[in-house]
């Protein structure tokens, strides 16, 4: 539903509008209108008269009557495992109380089409929805994925497709079109998208006591030209990250493709000035990477500290995902971390501790004389254990921000957390679940501002009493709908016959009469122009 100071608003606003710029129109009554459906093993969809087949989870929210951050909520919810726990698939924007604002293109339930890493991105100083799309591939203790990304304007129409071919082998022996993994795919300041891949190789692996004839997954960074998909820059684990910093464990001693070791896997990589910050999940280590050399210029590991001290217990990190510089300084770096700290059946460090986020900030140039500082940890009361997926945000994302935006990967879960003052004082504020944990998964979540006009025409649905339903999918910034009539659909002359208030994704309106319809979407004091199709009450 819309938050109640946008309701306030919007009430004033429309005020003016019915009094001032449109003369003696009538306002007429309106409502949200949404249903919530439920049936046995699946997780609360929502349902809508002029979209029948958008099935967005309901979403369970807890919220402490705190101000929370302005913006709209990226998540691409999927099913996990095999479950059928969600009713639908794919990349959703949604608003902090649990209303639709845009439903995206739709995942196949079956997993052989998915969705990956929805967000808003900036490039060229134009703000876009990125998204991958494409095929996960599962082995023995890594997924990986072959597909391509998609940046679509602020109309929903998609303006560029990155598509690039890496000359990568894979588990199965397939060849796919498109080549970018579904971890990450970072827009950088200078232009370029960071994404990454993994390319099946054979590796004598006797020091690590596998096979002679071993195989691995070599975590790659490629650097891809979003206007022509080539790769103009690549870095390969394997030439980099020794065998042996490795936390995952060998299967069968990794003698065959299907049971290749994924000994880095490189889950995120995003610019740390003009160089690169890479995480290595299965090593515990983040690495500060030159660009354009690709040397490791310094490495932090989450129980030994790598080039800096030891790690205080409480501030160790294993299995972590999403990495990101927050601040840089002459003699400093900040950066933040979602920390799973598990992974099931790895070995015996998994399950022992809860999953959180964490705020580290390290001391330039590396020390073993200076251990690392914890700024913050995100967690409550009740501990979470989440295996894998999962990111945490600053919103917005500046330096100075008290916000923090936490999405919990394989546990369908969302929070925002208020930060300081102080060191590791923080105040959960909200949180927000979208299905059952380790049954629906959502790879991350993101929060920020979006404006978005759709280029497609509202939807309307008319009901024989003459009570209308209007829509207008991914529409960000509609205050009202303006109403008109018609005596009957081959009617040209349309009458205006009222206003009515908006009430979120879609809204029931009275209008009073019988006949055939049109609305049009009022933004702020404009009307868009932007009709929808004329539909009649019988």
């Amino acid at each position: 539903m819309p938050s109640p100071q946008t309701f306030t608003a919007g009430l004033v606003a429309l005020a003016g509008l019915v009094t001032g710029a449109l003369g003696q129109v009538s306002l007429l009554s309106s409502r949200q209108s949404v249903q919530v459906a439920e049936s046995t093993g699946v997780w609360p969809w929502l349902q809508y008269q002029t979209e029948p087949s958008f099935n967005p989870p309901q979403l369970s929210i807890s919220w402490n009557g705190e101000i929370l951050e302005e913006g709209v909520i990226l998540l691409e919810p999927r099913n996990f495992d095999g479950s059928k726990a969600g009713k639908q698939a794919g990349p959703l924007i949604m608003t902090s109380f649990g209303d639709l604002v845009w439903n995206g293109p739709k995942g196949n339930l079956s997993g052989t089409q998915e969705y990956s890493n929805f967000r808003i991105q900036e490039l060229n100083e134009t703000q876009y929805l990125t998204y991958w799309h494409g095929v996960r591939q599962e082995g023995l203790n890594a997924s990986t994925g072959y597909g391509k990304v998609s940046f679509l304007d602020s109309s929903y129409e998609t303006e560029f497709t990155v598509c690039p071919k890496l000359g990568l082998a894979t588990i199965d022996g397939k060849e796919h079109d498109c080549e970018i993994d579904y971890n990450e795919q970072f827009v950088t300041p200078w232009g370029t998208l960071l994404v990454t891949a993994y390319n099946l190789t054979q590796v004598d692996l006797t020091s690590v006591n596998g096979s002679a004839n071993g195989w691995v997954l070599d975590s790659q960074i490629h650097e891809v030209d979003i206007a022509t998909s080539e790769s103009v820059w690549k870095w390969s684990a394997l030439d980099h990250i020794p065998l042996n910093a490795s936390g995952l464990p060998l299967t069968n001693g990794a003698s065959t493709p299907a049971d290749a070791w994924d000994y880095v896997h490189l889950d995120s990589v995003s610019p740390y000035g003009d160089n690169l910050l890479l995480n290595g999940r299965h090593t515990w280590e983040v690495y500060a990477v030159e660009r354009p050399s690709g040397e490791v210029m310094w490495t932090f590991n989450g129980e030994t500290g790598g080039d800096w001290g030891i790690i205080p217990e409480e501030s160790s990190f294993r299995w972590q995902y999403h990495t990101r510089v927050r601040e840089i300084g002459d003699d400093f770096v900040i950066f933040s971390m979602f920390v799973n700290h598990n992974y099931e059946g790895a070995n015996a460090t998994s399950g022992t501790a809860p999953t959180v986020g964490r705020e580290f900030h390290l001391s330039l140039p590396p020390t073993k004389d200076m251990s690392p500082l914890t700024l913050n940890t995100f967690n409550e009361s009740v501990s979470l254990w989440s295996d894998s997926f999962g990111s945490m945000d600053y919103v917005p994302d500046v330096q100075n921000t008290t916000t923090r935006f936490i999405s919990y990967g394989q546990l369908p879960l969302l929070r925002e957390f208020k930060v300081g003052p102080g060191a590791n004082v923080t105040d959960l504020k909200w949180e927000a679940r979208y299905g059952s944990d380790n049954e629906v998964v959502g790879y991350r979540a993101y929060k920020g501002a979006w404006t978005g006009l759709p280029s497609a025409a509202p939807k309307l649905s008319v009901e024989a009493n003459g009570t209308a339903f209007v829509s207008w999918n991914g529409a960000t910034a509609v205050t009202a709908w303006k109403v008109y009539q018609a005596a009957d659909r081959n009617e040209t002359a349309l009458t205006e016959i009222g206003i009515a208030q908006y009430r979120g994704f879609e809204t029931a309106i009275d209008t009073g009469a019988t006949g055939c319809f049109v609305v049009e979407p009022v933004l702020a004091l404009n009307t868009t122009g932007v009709n929808s199709t004329m539909v009649c009450s019988s």
